[in-house]
């Protein structure tokens, strides 16, 4: 750019010190720091806003651009260039990384919200269908020991949580079906004896209340209750799906 700015002045066309304030203008633009949020000038926005710098001048000299009463044209001229509003918008800096994706990665949020709420319901509609099949199974005498296999076999093993700082680092409750996920529920007695699920779903005819199938003690799955004269389904309100 101080080679072009010689080379006008050599062939009395622009002055080197009207070349230079147009020069200054668009360095300092391309170093200025700009506001959070906005990305700094690239040197080909600064190429941009110089050739329509040029091209103004260009408008602005259509009568020539020869020297007239020892007076150039284009020197009279950088000034409202300077002030132009073409100019001065080649030079807006434009928005950063972060402003242009903070939409996008609200959608994306809300899209994730919706998708995790719809995979909730969807997960409560197919456990109380489970819920369903294990007490028609149950009723019918379906997964004793005798017939058709265990009922837990069908159930889907359960999320593990974290202990409770009391030396436990998995909860009984992820051996739980999803029909018997309710708070103070437990997947064993306080013997670590195997509590009967098909026994707190509406029956078991593997062994009478208080006794023993080859899947476990027919007891309350409730820690606080713990019965062995009924179920959770028969006592409490029937099976609560979580």
């Amino acid at each position: 750019m101080k080679r072009r700015g010689l080379a006008l002045e050599v062939a009395d066309i622009l002055s080197w010190e009207c070349h230079e304030k147009l020069r200054h203008e668009l360095m300092s633009s391309w170093a200025r720091r700009q506001p959070q949020g906005y990305a700094t000038l690239t040197i080909g926005q600064v190429r941009r806003a110089d050739e329509v710098a040029f091209t103004i001048l260009a408008k602005l000299t259509c009568a020539g651009i020869k020297k007239q009463g020892g007076v150039r044209p284009m020197d009279a001229c950088v000034e409202k260039v300077l002030g132009h509003r073409d100019f001065n918008l080649a030079l807006q800096p434009l928005p950063g990384r972060g402003a242009a994706e903070q939409p996008a990665e609200s959608g994306k949020r809300g899209l994730a919200d919706e998708s995790q709420a719809e995979l909730s319901r969807h997960q409560r509609r197919k456990a109380a269908k489970l819920a369903a099949k294990l007490k028609q199974a149950a009723a019918a005498g379906q997964g004793s020991s005798g017939g058709g296999p265990p009922l837990q076999a069908a159930l889907p093993p359960g999320p593990v949580r974290k202990g409770d700082g009391k030396g436990k680092t998995k909860a009984t409750v992820s051996k739980l079906p999803l029909a018997l996920r309710v708070d103070g529920a437990q997947a064993t007695d306080a013997g670590g004896n195997p509590i009967c699920f098909a026994f707190n779903l509406g029956g078991c005819p593997g062994a009478p209340p208080g006794g023993r199938c080859p899947k476990g003690r027919h007891v309350c799955v409730l820690k606080k209750c713990a019965q062995a004269a009924h179920g959770y389904g028969a006592t409490h309100g029937g099976v609560a799906v979580q």
